[in-house]
């Protein structure tokens, strides 16, 4: 995609999905493509779906993160979206094994996580991995704390950073039932934690009920996805 006098390599069909929709939020707030003629290029992962609409295979999480960044830095700033995702979560890493197994182990585990082929695969990628990691581990690190510290605040950012990761990759919603079990655990042994719980319950509908709002107008259900 040449934009002014910028290039911008993307080494996977996924890439076209992302930031395809990045620029089409940015530019005119939808995120579908109306083709102006036949011979117009349209990526792999858009799928007709009549009136000349294209909708992306793809989530549209991550694109509606991209999007300020494109509006206020260009097209270009958003290809460091995934090696700040990527590095961020080294960060939440080192924080959260910190409280579970001490300051040196958890460096340990951030070299290790740093070091990592695939990490570093798809922090150059462009597709989801990369804010899927950083919203997992954040939410773990949220989660964490709030069990420990009991303070609701924690919880409800929790809950919406694990509720963005459906938004951002569908498949990802498996995570979902574990982060469930992990909380179940603790609310059980402690019923000071029912407060927080609420809050994490309120934070994750947030963002997934804004994906199921836009795929019930998009699909014509709720749980149809792209």
């Amino acid at each position: 995609a040449v934009c002014s006098q910028t290039v911008l390599k993307f080494p996977t069909p996924d890439a076209n999905s992302y930031f395809s929709q990045a620029k089409l939020i940015a530019r005119t707030g939808r995120t579908y493509i109306e083709p102006e003629s036949p011979l117009q290029y349209v990526g792999v992962h858009w799928n007709h779906l009549g009136n000349n609409r294209y909708y992306c295979t793809h989530a549209p999480g991550l694109p509606l993160l991209m999007a300020p960044v494109y509006k206020l830095f260009g097209p270009g700033a958003t290809v460091a979206m995934n090696p700040i995702f990527a590095s961020l979560s080294l960060l939440g890493l080192f924080l959260l094994c910190r409280m579970w197994v001490g300051e040196v182990w958890a460096l340990l585990a951030a070299a290790l996580m740093a070091v990592n082929p695939f990490l570093n695969e798809h922090a150059h990628f462009g597709d989801a991995h990369s804010a899927v990691c950083f919203f997992f581990i954040w939410g773990l690190l949220f989660a964490a704390r709030w069990v420990e510290y009991r303070r609701v605040w924690e919880a409800f950012a929790a809950g919406v950073f694990f509720g963005i990761i459906p938004t951002t990759r569908y498949a990802d919603v498996f995570y979902l039932p574990a982060i469930a079990i992990f909380v179940f655990l603790h609310v059980r042994r402690d019923r000071r934690l029912w407060g927080g719980l609420a809050a994490g319950v309120i934070g994750l509908a947030i963002p997934l009920s804004w994906l199921c709002i836009r795929n019930q107008f998009v699909f014509g259900a709720f749980w149809r996805t792209g």
